[in-house]
């Protein structure tokens, strides 16, 4: 679909991706917030939930703090509903050296010790070629669910 005639933004059939012509509107390929961004335009991300499963208490807090950023800008009437007690956490992501298939073997809001075995990486063959294990005692709060995996490649996100 195109947004005008005159336009060179070009929305493909996923509204997040876009094609733009670089030389004109000085933006690069990418998400959507990425245009914007790249146009000098403030953009959000807003993400909630996980493994891109639809879950209606994820989909009800990622619409409440969507309501609350809004409020917060300014930009809808009201005071942001904030929870009534929050819990802060660092976080940081695990990844794998050797590429293959990724097996998980813990659960998403597992908490994990150090040292502990979280997946490991195996070849075509199923012959093992990397273990994977907690460096530090965490929380998983998201887990790769492709089956392959490269060198360097994001397999966890923990908190801790």
């Amino acid at each position: 679909m195109t947004v005008s005639p005159r336009s060179s933004l070009t929305y493909t059939t996923c509204p997040s991706f876009y094609e733009a012509s670089r030389a004109q509107q000085g933006v690069t390929q990418g998400p959507l917030r990425q245009a914007a961004i790249d146009l000098g335009i403030a953009a959000v991300l807003h993400e909630s939930g996980g493994q891109a499963l639809l879950v209606e208490e994820d989909i009800l807090t990622h619409v409440r703090g969507m309501r609350n950023t809004l409020r917060h800008l300014g930009m809808i009437d009201g005071e942001p509903d904030l929870a009534a007690s929050r819990q802060g956490a660092n976080g940081r992501v695990w990844t794998v050296a050797t590429k293959g298939l990724w097996y998980p073997e813990v659960d998403l809001f597992d908490h994990v010790t150090q040292g502990a075995r979280v997946g490991v990486v195996r070849d075509v063959f199923g012959e093992e070629v990397e273990v994977i294990t907690a460096d530090k005692d965490a929380w998983i709060i998201a887990i790769v669910t492709s089956l392959s995996c490269k060198p360097d490649g994001i397999v966890l996100q923990v908190a801790y």
